[in-house]
């Protein structure tokens, strides 16, 4: 009941796809809804939301939706150690040592 009353980085699937956000207040929510807590949530929730997260949940998901919130999921996810440095998109981008090419493929890949 405790994380309830610190910030957290709550998601749930919408149209397939995960969606983030941080949620400071302490507020009470039912299962339809995940959250992560004990990191840099207003980081964290920056990484998640990239395009680069986002490809990597398309692809390790296949499309499927049945592991929507399953803590296996993000516990896979290789996410950059140092959260305090990421500021922009771009800094996911070098932090997972992508180039041009491969930012343009997840691009067009996510139609963005």
């Amino acid at each position: 009941m405790e994380d309830f009353k610190i910030p957290k980085l709550v998601y749930t699937p919408v149209n397939s796809e995960y969606r983030f956000c941080v949620i400071h207040d302490e507020i009470y929510f039912n299962n339809s809804i995940f959250m992560i807590t004990g990191i840099n949530v207003d980081a964290a929730c920056f990484v998640f939301n990239s395009p680069a997260i986002r490809f990597y949940l398309k692809l390790i998901l296949g499309g499927d939706n049945h592991e929507y919130g399953a803590k296996s999921i993000f516990e896979t996810i290789p996410i950059p150690i140092d959260l305090e440095r990421i500021k922009s998109e771009n800094d996911v981008y070098k932090s997972f040592n992508l180039d041009e090419e491969d930012i343009n493929y997840i691009l067009s890949t996510l139609r963005i």
